[in-house]
């Protein structure tokens, strides 16, 4: 390994990978491993990012391309003997040519199948399926594009019983393993690929049978209370859909939920074990500047993306199959759309159907253990009074949710107001109807319910503010408050008077140099008898 390169940035060579291929396919720039990934012809067409902390990104601007160190050797592939090996990913590609084999790669499962078929038309190709349902998935769109063009094609898993190629190398997979397999393998024609299920007869790409089976009650095992991510707001295996004026602070609240969520303090009771997967309308550059902001790390994965154009209906689904197999494989507990309405492909808000339709998998992503929060827009014309109907479009998106949220500044008169009010309803029990919480200089901090807060006096507010501070001048009072709007000259009238009734202590002459600083009260001192008139 090259010590100098982890000394410096903590970048490590993936396991099973020789470090001489690797550097031939990424580069170390400043903290991060680049990808350059190619059109069919060479040409680089976008930059995969490799972190030291395992987690990943695409540069803006580019899009996905093929994983080939470059040039491709003209005689690879050129015998049923010497194929080329079709990896996903780059570092199981590095490691397939690690052992010696020739080898190629695709991004993600299933992508670039097109640009693949053209660099490998007339060429002897052998395709590593990784061992689980997305990359079987992603195999037969890759085989129907490489079947007809390619001088043959074959199929394996890899060896030793590994999930991918990188794993099987690792556990001291040679490139014989991987010959000896190729050996064995069937060569796919059109037909095979039918009986197999990866085409129909048309030879268009077809959908597996789905399963039904009929269980009765008794077989169901017991039920179970809600594992609460977010105590009476998101709940693992449940649905929720907040929704949020414009700048009402939406986005700002999950990230500070996002730091609660592993530190168990604030707005979370306890701390989340498994990562969260954040599928964002904001670009990677905006979330690499608040991992120190907000002390974010690994465990929070980003969905990066070639493209922040809404998804097509045909790429949908195949976004909630990842996220559904994600989730299963690191036990994710928080899964984060923002916003729902810049990713799904819907066209119409307002028809049912569709949305409906676009929901449906959704529930896959709850099947698998996560917790899923949505983030929406209202309705226009939208600002007040909880309806539980606020969110924009069908009836459809509320009803499908099992936990409705509407987050609001609590004073809208007031826009200097740190603190929001989340309404909620859902299906399960305990869900509190109103809370307020406000946002302090640790983050988002749990006040109560709302009626209790309507409730307190003017006077009730400065005295938790005293009792929250030592020796608080009026000023210092004054920058604490987050109530209705309170001038100055009222704020002084409040202070004396809660003094002279006994509420809290005054220190001090009021004069320059020596201000009122007003203190909690206690039994071991008397309030000073100094003069109510002036102030500091």
């Amino acid at each position: 390994m090259n010590t100098d390169i982890q000394k410096d940035t903590g970048l490590r060579t993936p396991e099973g990978v020789a470090e001489d291929v690797w550097l031939r396919l990424a580069e170390r720039t400043d903290d991060r491993w680049v990808v350059r990934e190619r059109s069919s012809q060479g040409e680089i067409v976008g930059e995969a990012h490799r972190f030291a902390d395992g987690s990943k990104g695409f540069a803006k601007g580019g899009k996905r391309g093929l994983i080939v160190d470059w040039p491709l050797d003209a005689y690879a592939g050129g015998s049923f003997a010497c194929p080329v090996f079709v990896c996903e990913g780059a570092s199981d590609t590095a490691s397939a040519l690690s052992v010696g084999l020739d080898a190629v790669g695709i991004p993600m499962a299933g992508a670039c199948a097109a640009d693949m078929a053209d660099l490998l038309a007339d060429r002897h190709a052998v395709v590593i399926v990784d061992f689980d349902e997305a990359g079987e998935r992603g195999a037969r769109k890759l085989l129907s594009a490489l079947v007809p063009v390619c001088a043959s094609v074959r199929m394996i898993l890899p060896p030793l019983d590994a999930k991918d190629t990188r794993e099987a190398v690792a556990n001291g997979a040679t490139r014989a393993d991987f010959e000896a397999l190729a050996a064995q393998a069937e060569v796919l024609e059109i037909g095979s690929l039918v009986s197999t299920g990866a085409l129909d007869a048309s030879g268009e790409s077809q959908t597996p049978a789905r399963a039904f089976d009929w269980l009765s009650l008794d077989e169901l095992g017991p039920g179970e209370m809600p594992r609460w991510v977010w105590p009476g707001c998101v709940a693992r295996g449940g649905i929720t859909l907040m929704t949020g004026l414009w700048k009402a602070g939406k986005t700002t609240m999950i990230l500070h939920l996002l730091r609660d969520l592993y530190k168990g303090t604030g707005m979370v009771t306890e701390p989340a074990t498994g990562p969260t997967l954040i599928v964002s309308e904001e670009g990677p550059a905006s979330w690499a500047a608040r991992r120190a902001e907000f002390e974010l790390d690994g465990r929070i994965r980003y969905l990066a993306r070639d493209t922040f154009a809404r998804l097509t209906k045909d790429e949908w689904p195949r976004l909630v199959e990842n996220i559904v197999r994600t989730t299963r494989e690191l036990g994710a507990e928080l899964v984060v759309i923002d916003t729902l309405a810049n990713l799904w492909p819907v066209i119409s808000e307002n028809d049912a159907a569709e949305v409906l339709d676009a929901l449906a998998p959704l529930r896959d992503i709850t099947q698998a253990g996560a917790g899923l929060l949505l983030l929406h827009h209202p309705r226009k014309g939208d600002a007040a009074g909880a309806s539980f109907t606020a969110s924009r479009g069908s009836g459809a998106l509320p009803a499908f949710a099992d936990i409705l949220i509407e987050l609001r500044r609590y004073d809208n008169t007031n826009p200097q107001d740190t603190r929001r009010l989340i309404h909620a309803v859902g299906r399960f029990e305990d869900i509190p109807p109103e809370r307020v919480f406000e946002l302090t200089d640790e983050g988002y901090a749990e006040l109560g319910e709302r009626e209790v807060q309507s409730s307190l006096t003017q006077t009730d507010r400065l005295t938790a503010i005293i009792e929250s501070g030592e020796g608080l001048t009026t000023d210092e009072v004054r920058s604490r408050w987050t109530g209705p709007r309170l001038g100055r000259v009222k704020l002084m009238s409040l202070l004396n008077e809660g003094f002279t009734q006994g509420r809290w202590q005054r220190l001090g002459t009021g004069q320059k140099g020596s201000p009122w600083r007003y203190h909690a009260k206690t039994e071991t001192h008397e309030p000073p008898a100094d003069s109510p008139n002036s102030d500091g």
